[in-house]
């Protein structure tokens, strides 16, 4: 948990200007109580350790940007650190003119210990472009208490920023992509300049083991642990990737280097090393990508590979991908050759090749502008070539004349929408259809003397039961949610306070989706006082304070539990508030157009414990008509232990207690809970039929299943199988006759 420090005021002056680096001077006696708290979870730490989080995407009360264009924002969630209800205003002051920064609302209150979220925007299309850091500074005043709490905010204008990469699984070799990008400068004379596809060149490295030397120190030899592999790079190189993998050993590590002064390699850093990248992680999958590589065009790269893995050989592979602008698979539309400030430019990358299923393949689009090629953007390209879509076999593969072989065709939708596609199969010469040998949708043609397709595949299809993802275990979740988060609903109307052990239900007015039955009420939603609420009404009977394990077949059924356990929403155990209980129905459209136009939001105010008074917590649920059958459980403030460890019941059960998922983990403060059905592939459609081999046959019979499907940007693609014919050996014996 953060805290937000507030400004120290001596007779009634501020202590800090807006400007000062930090949010103000330490007062010890004001940090007792700093208004505003801002939790970072660990994972959200770990996260950014490892790389995976931004430092700008973390709950800090800072705000950073080294490259915003026009404008950037930041989400926040802060929790009251009050004992009473608060409300703050906000002031923001920047140093430089034209640098502005607002907040989403003019004020925002908090019940005692309650969080919500804000968004903070600035606005930087004013500022002249200098690479430097502007500043500022937001200040949260509370209006009763006189509190202020201070973030400070720190951008650098971007000339302009496109997406960093073009990344795609795909099971086809074409396809495309729009990326984006925000110009905050004036160009002239834009140019594009293509690299790739790179196909992957792989080689079998061997590092032995039984040493442990320094690399800074000791030379570059086999016999003590290394893989030497030199490489002169082409002229027109623009992206350059090393990796190991496969490896029989558990942790290598890889360097690239170039002699510079010819003398022999220097793994000294400084100006003086001949190290020009390095990946020296703690396992044997190392990777280095490499751009701007003019410098050494025509220059050798000795690639270095040292095991560190004791007395085991490392047996790897090594593979490399130089994407250099002969490769000719990609295509770029939609750069303007004039970009002006301001603009919003969204180009086209589209690609064709051959590419080889579970192979990787990489490029680079470089934008440049003028006569220097001043740097604009560079836009990596990673495809990732995954099992084809369509494939075909035949059996057998070694034939006579008059053996009839059956071929299969399959389709596997791999998308997550629904793909038509439209397939023609010419039969070799030598080939004659068998007829009514065909199954599957698909006809024969006789004029063609083919088999054609034209059908549509299904994509994923839901489980029968939900899984729940947490957001401990994956910190995206709160501002995947519908409202960013927690967002208290006090503040948009008086809660109400139910007796203790008892269900009510509501008209909701818009169908629900909770495990497809069709016996419930569809557009009803229940809710029962010790934790449990039921979409869809499926809740015969009210739930007692003794929870059950989920599934179970004894009622109550079909619910969520957001905490089923001994607890109330009554005004009980001192609690002075009146409200416990608040149900409403958020519009987030133009207007209340069932279902996608409308968000059911609920809330538990102050649930707490009837045999614990230290045990409270707010917690809502959320359903987004717009996202059908996925159900948000978000958690407030929580203080005392709660969860499968003290004995809840946490999860979801359909309404005949067959099936369900628990959470087992513990409820925080801050936690978000999405229940959603698990998703399986579609199985695919199979297509057989039969030929019989006539004569004349060739000695190999391949044909091509041409197809196209109905993805944009895609070409004509094949799927191939083939045959073989069972050719006699004939001798021939030579006769000399003396």
């Amino acid at each position: 948990m953060t805290g937000a420090v507030p400004i120290l005021k001596e007779d009634g002056v501020t202590s800090a200007t807006p400007f000062d680096q930090g949010a103000g001077r330490l007062n010890l006696a004001r940090s007792l109580q700093p208004g505003l708290l801002f939790d970072v979870p660990s994972a959200d730490y770990q996260a950014f350790v490892n790389g995976a989080k931004p430092i700008e995407t973390l709950n800090i009360p800072s705000l950073a940007q080294s490259r915003c264009p026009l404008t950037c924002s930041w989400t926040r969630t802060a929790q009251s650190a009050m004992t009473t209800t608060a409300t703050f205003t906000w002031t923001a002051v920047a140093a430089a003119p034209g640098f502005t920064v607002t907040l989403d609302q003019a004020s925002y209150t908090f019940a005692p210990g309650a969080a919500r979220s804000f968004t903070v925007t600035a606005n930087v299309s004013a500022l002249p472009y200098t690479g430097q850091y502007v500043f500022a500074r937001v200040i949260l005043h509370e209006t009763t208490t006189g509190i202020e709490v201070q973030m400070p905010v720190a951008v650098i204008k971007a000339g302009t920023v496109f997406d960093a990469e073009v990344s795609l699984a795909t099971p086809r070799d074409s396809g495309g992509k729009v990326f984006s990008g925000v110009i905050g400068n004036n160009y002239s004379n834009v140019n594009t300049t293509l690299y790739g596809l790179a196909d992957p060149m792989v080689t079998t490295g061997l590092a032995v083991g039984g040493d442990d030397q320094n690399p800074a120190t000791d030379p570059l030899d086999p016999a003590h642990g290394w893989f030497l592999y030199t490489d002169t790079l082409p002229s027109n190189l623009g992206r350059y990737i090393v990796t190991t993998g496969n490896s029989t050993a558990s942790n290598l590590d890889l360097y690239i280097l170039y002699d510079r002064s010819g003398d022999g390699y220097d793994f000294a850093d400084g100006p003086a090393s001949d190290v020009i990248a390095r990946s020296i992680g703690s396992t044997a999958d190392e990777r280095v990508d490499l751009l701007d590589l003019q410098a050494y065009a025509g220059k050798k790269f000795l690639i270095a590979v040292y095991n560190r893995s004791g007395e085991v050989d490392a047996h790897f592979d090594l593979t490399l991908w130089r994407a250099t602008t002969t490769a000719g698979s990609l295509q770029v539309s939609g750069v303007p050759s004039t970009l002006n400030a301001g603009a919003v430019v969204t180009p086209l990358l589209k690609f064709n090749k051959p590419m080889l299923a579970g192979s990787a393949y990489y490029g680079l689009v470089n934008i440049g502008a003028g006569i220097s090629e001043t740097a604009v953007a560079q836009v990596l390209v990673n495809i990732n070539r995954t099992a084809s879509e369509v494939t075909k076999s035949v059996t057998p593969t070694l034939v006579n004349v008059g053996d009839v072989v059956t071929y299969t065709i399959v389709l596997a939708n791999q998308d997550t929408v629904n793909r038509t596609f439209t397939l023609t199969d010419v039969l070799p010469t030598g080939m004659s259809y068998v007829p009514g040998s065909l199954t599957g949708p698909a006809a024969y043609d006789a004029g063609l003397n083919a088999l054609l397709i034209s059908t549509t595949v299904p994509n994923s299809v839901d489980g029968p039961n939900y899984v729940v993802e947490d957001s401990l275990t994956n910190p995206d979740l709160a501002s995947q949610s519908p409202f960013g988060g927690f967002l208290d609903l006090t503040q948009y109307g008086s809660p109400q306070a139910k007796p203790d052990n008892t269900l009510w239900i509501d008209t909701v007015g818009c169908p629900f989706a909770f495990y497809d039955n069709a016996n419930s009420t569809p557009d009803s939603f229940q809710y029962a006082t010790n934790g449990l609420i039921g979409p869809r009404a499926g809740m015969l009977f009210a739930p007692g304070p003794v929870p059950n394990p989920i599934p179970t077949a004894a009622v109550p059924n079909g619910f969520i539990a957001l905490d089923w356990s001994d607890v109330s929403i009554t005004n009980t155990l001192g609690f002075t508030n009146s409200g416990r209980l608040i149900l409403n129905l958020y519009f987030h459209g133009s207007g209340p157009t069932c279902p996608t136009d409308q968000i059911l939001a609920f809330q538990y105010n102050r649930l707490h414990s009837q045999t614990n008074p230290a045990k409270v917590m707010d917690v809502q649920y959320l359903y987004d008509f717009s996202q059908p059958d996925v159900h948000w459980v978000l958690y407030g403030p929580v203080s005392g232990s709660w969860g499968a460890a003290a004995g809840d019941v946490v999860g979801a059960e359909n309404f005949s207690g067959t099936l369900g998922v628990a959470y087992m983990g513990p409820i925080t403060t801050g936690l978000v809970l999405r229940y959603r059905r698990e998703l399986f592939p579609a199985p695919p459609i199979t297509v057989t039929f039969q030929a019989a081999v006539v004569p004349g046959a060739l000695p190999v019979m391949t044909n091509l299943a041409r197809y196209t499907v109905d993805v944009p940007y895609t070409v004509v693609m094949s799927a191939i199988a083939g045959v073989e014919l069972n050719l006699p050996y004939k001798m021939y014996l030579l006769l000399v006759r003396k």
